[in-house]
Formats: structure tokens, C-alpha cells, sequence
């Protein structure tokens, strides 16, 4: 039975992959670049308006608070963005904050925006990938993206840009198992147990359709409560670089929505103080970004699960976009299972002392 599962849950794992689209070694830097306090501001400046207002136009592209030098990266940004203060005016939650930034995959980058990265080798500290070493297809990247980690593993001595891999869903079964246990009700968990007599994986199909039926919510649960330790993980290293190096840090997973919009939720509220609002709203737009609003739902693929022989779906589909109702029931039930954003970090390992830390790391 457990062999039936773990074959079943592989799939389901592959089938994740397919419809979104290692392990670098880290060896933390204590010197620090070239004085990036002027520079930054200068080539890598930001052209941030209110994240309402992108939000609310059906044509916002990256290009319109990304980087002009750097197109070719989708939903591309600062992890905090500026917010319409209550008179009008822009409300900055940001202060040096913009040097953490966020983004999809870097697999279309163009020739020119690989060279740019390469001419500039320390135009990021670090580059941080939450994906499973899995999702990672090398073949699928642009020749642009081909060239310029071509260059970072050739370089691999010299380089100032560092390749880290934390996999957010490495525990791909304490995730199926968190999902089952935390999310199925007795009895869901009753029956799916039976029809697993006769019929392989009638668990794990059962939590899936719960996923499905809980869209972004349910799936943000599972990944926070079987991931804690991961995002601890990278907390900790967005820690050291943030206090060692006044460089940017660019966070990624495949669309940067879902896994890097959990981080970036954790780092928003250790920067602003539990600012819900700016945390909705940053969220919100890598559907606008990423063209995944409400209009373009429903053209998602079905992830078919070929091994269990009854032609069990799982519907990837239900988890396209970001609408801010997510987040606002991701906050919702963070609060009302730990307390606080802060007792999840409290919980994670990412306590009162290391937030301070950070905030005054990016303030500074």
C-alpha cells in the first residue's frame, strides 16, 4: 500500500511540474560588493506607482515596475511595493526594502538581458530558487537563460552571484500526508481508507479533490504547514545576505506567485509591521503580471494521473492567478491557527530577535 502511494503522490509531483512549467551549494559571502547604496538607486531603479492601480489595469506588464534593463523576467519586482497612503500620495513601506526582489523562473531571459547580467556579475548577491530540483528542465530554457547560467556554473569559482536551492515542497509525502490528515474530514478519511482496499491512491485522490474544492486556500495550508522549514530556511539566508551585502537578492519559484507569494507575505510583515493591505496587494498582482486574471481561468490544463487506471484528474487549473481573497484567507488562517504572523515565524524558527534584525538590515 505504501509503495501504491508514493508511486501515486511521484505523479501527482511530475503532473505539478508539467502544468507550471540542483541543489546549488551555498558558501555565504562576507565581503561586500562595490558600494550599491548609490548605484542601486541609479541602475536599478524602480518606476513604482500603487499596486491598486496596476491591479486595475487589464494591460500592466513587468516593464511597468521592473527594471527597464531587465524585460525579459516574468512578474519581476520589489517584494514590498509602494501603496496609496490614505490622502493620495504614496505611502512607502519600502525604504531599502526594494533590493529583495521577486520573480518567476528566469528561463526566458532575453541575449540581451543575459548579457547584461553577465557584463554586471554582481548585480545580484544571490539568486534563491524554491522550486524542487525536478521542476528545474534546463532544456526548456531560452537561449539567453541557457547563456547565462552556462556562465554562472563556468565561473563557479569566481562568480559574486550565488545559486541557492531551497525546495519549499522537498517533502512531497508530508505534503499528501498534511493534506489528508488536516484537510480531509473524518469521514472523507473514512471512506477514501476503504476504497483504498480495492482501489490504488484513493487517498491521495481524495485530498486532491479537496485541494481543487478549496482552491488557492487549501493549497497555501498544506504548503505552509509541510514547509515550515524550508521557508525558515530561507528567511534565514535572506537574513545573512540582507546584513552582509547591500545588494539586490532576486526570490523565484516557477510563476513567483504561489511558493515566493508565501515568502514574500512573511517578509512584507516582518518589513511593515503586519500591513495586511500591502501584503493583499502585492499578492494580488502577479495575476495582472502574469495574465492570469479572472478571463483567462478555465484555459488551465488537467493534470491526468495515468497510473491510478480510473483516469483521476488533478485540476491545476483551479490554482491559476492570485486573486487577493486568497491571501486575505491565507492571513485569516494563519491567525487563527497560530495566533499571529508572527507566531508562525515564532514557530518556523524565525523569531522577535532575527525580524528586528531584518528590518533594521533593510532600513539602514
Amino acid at each position: 500500500m505504501v509503495s501504491i502511494r508514493l508511486g501515486l503522490r511521484s505523479v501527482i509531483a511530475w503532473n505539478w511540474v508539467l502544468f507550471n512549467s540542483t541543489t546549488y551549494g551555498f558558501a555565504p559571502s562576507t565581503k561586500t560588493g562595490p558600494s550599491f547604496s548609490a548605484s542601486w538607486s541609479n541602475q536599478f531603479s524602480f518606476r513604482l506607482r500603487s499596486a491598486q492601480e496596476h491591479c486595475d489595469k487589464e494591460t500592466v506588464t513587468s516593464e511597468a515596475i521592473a527594471p527597464m534593463s531587465l524585460t525579459t523576467i516574468p512578474n519581476f519586482r520589489p517584494i514590498v511595493p509602494r501603496l496609496a497612503g490614505p490622502s493620495g500620495g504614496m505611502k512607502d513601506y519600502s525604504a531599502n526594502f526594494d533590493h529583495v526582489c521577486r520573480s518567476a523562473a528566469l528561463d526566458e531571459l532575453s541575449i540581451k538581458d543575459a548579457e547584461s547580467l553577465i557584463v554586471d556579475q554582481g548585480f545580484f548577491s544571490a539568486i534563491l530558487d524554491l522550486r524542487n530540483q525536478d521542476e528545474i528542465k534546463t532544456e526548456r530554457r531560452s537561449e539567453g537563460s541557457t547563456l547565462f547560467y552556462d556562465w554562472l556554473e563556468t565561473n563557479a569559482d569566481v562568480r559574486s552571484t550565488q545559486l541557492v536551492n531551497i525546495p519549499v515542497l522537498q517533502d512531497v509525502n508530508r505534503f499528501w500526508d498534511i493534506t489528508i490528515e488536516q484537510q480531509l474530514t473524518p469521514l472523507e478519511r473514512a471512506q477514501a481508507t476503504a476504497q483504498s482496499i480495492w482501489q490504488a491512491g484513493a487517498l491521495d485522490r481524495a485530498a486532491a479533490r479537496s485541494l481543487e474544492a478549496q482552491q488557492h486556500i487549501g493549497l497555501y495550508k498544506s504548503m505552509l504547514q509541510s514547509g515550515g522549514s524550508q521557508f525558515g530556511r530561507a528567511l534565514d539566508m535572506i537574513l545573512l545576505l540582507v546584513e552582509t551585502d547591500e545588494r539586490p537578492i532576486l526570490l523565484h519559484c516557477q510563476k513567483g506567485k504561489d511558493r515566493t507569494g508565501l515568502l514574500a507575505m512573511m517578509l512584507q510583515h516582518c518589513v511593515t509591521r503586519d500591513e495586511k493591505n500591502s501584503i493583499i496587494e502585492s499578492y494580488r498582482l502577479s495575476e495582472v503580471l502574469l495574465g492570469e486574471t479572472e478571463l483567462s481561468k478555465g484555459k488551465g490544463k488537467r493534470a491526468k494521473n495515468s497510473s491510478s487506471g480510473s483516469g483521476s484528474q488533478l485540476d491545476w487549473s483551479r490554482f491559476r492567478g492570485s486573486p487577493a481573497a486568497a491571501m486575505e484567507q491565507t492571513l485569516d488562517w494563519i491567525d487563527a491557527s497560530y495566533g499571529s504572523m508572527d507566531g508562525y515565524l515564532d514557530m518556523i524558527g524565525f523569531a522577535e530577535e532575527k525580524r528586528k534584525r531584518l528590518r533594521n538590515a533593510c532600513r539602514r
